[in-house]
């Protein structure tokens, strides 16, 4: 998978905690008793084995340079570091990556959230091996939400809209879903991508930005591309995910301790 990088999403504020008067990046949070292993260093470890390179890790101007000494501290090399200086939601943060994997050849790139640490290396390659015998332009993994293990979690991802022909058309966040949509609708999108680079780069202009009423500016929301790529034809690959707890992400001290006790088992 020499051509197809890797770019992992560390660039929230998210924080449980405060280490003196600074709050504590939950990317750092310790996944187990020993602190061995960390939320972000699980999921650098998966997208290691996924054989996915350039590996680039996006972060933000608060919380950037402790996030670099603790992977440095415990042997993590080789990943590049870009920077999103403004909370302008993840296309932004991917985008910067662009300049990086165009000049090591990458053509397709994966995307992982730096808050999900559950996702197998087996997973993102079956993606990769989607997404690249399809020639799709976006890949994405859906799940079912259907007897869900981990409803309450699930329930917070986008929902994956389609036509009467059963196609793609777009993702809608709960939020902004309608009653029919969110009875008709269950399957989610828990954000693992695959893109091709130049098709990325090309339509992030096309995103509108959208305002989370928090007081910063809107941000520009990567699910929104999958509509953009469905009202052109672009082809857009989705891979049904048997194993629903690999898309548990972590907004929460209570989400921490669910995937702590998946960890332990």
């Amino acid at each position: 998978m020499s051509e197809v990088g890797v770019v992992i999403v560390a660039a929230g504020y998210g924080s449980f905690r405060e280490v003196g008067e600074n709050p504590y990046p939950k990317v750092l949070e310790p996944l187990d008793q020993d602190g061995d292993r960390l939320v972000l260093t699980a999921v650098m470890e998966a997208t290691t084995r996924s054989g996915c390179s350039p590996q680039i890790l996006v972060l933000n101007g608060r919380d950037g340079d402790c996030i670099c000494r603790t992977l440095v501290s415990r042997g993590f090399r080789g990943f590049h570091v870009v920077r999103q200086p403004w909370r302008l939601g993840a296309a932004d943060a991917i985008a910067r990556a662009l300049p990086v994997f165009e000049a090591e050849g990458a053509e397709d790139f994966l995307v992982v959230y730096g808050d999900m640490p559950l996702w197998r290396a087996e997973t993102m390659r079956e993606l990769v091996r989607h997404h690249r015998e399809s020639n799709a332009m976006l890949s994405m993994v859906s799940v079912s939400i259907e007897a869900a293990d981990h409803p309450a979690v699930l329930e917070k991802y986008g929902r994956v809209l389609r036509d009467a022909h059963g196609r793609i058309v777009g993702v809608v966040e709960p939020y902004e879903a309608t009653v029919q949509q969110l009875a008709e609708t269950r399957r989610v999108n828990p954000s693992l991508w695959v893109f091709k680079r130049w098709w990325f780069a090309a339509n992030l202009h096309l995103i509108q930005p959208k305002s989370k009423g928090d007081g910063f500016p809107p941000e520009f929301h990567t699910p929104n591309l999958v509509a953009i790529a469905a009202s052109v034809g672009a082809p857009i690959t989705e891979m049904p995910l048997d194993r629903r707890e690999e898309a548990l992400g972590i907004n929460t001290v209570e989400e921490l301790e669910e995937v702590r006790a998946i960890v332990a088992r």
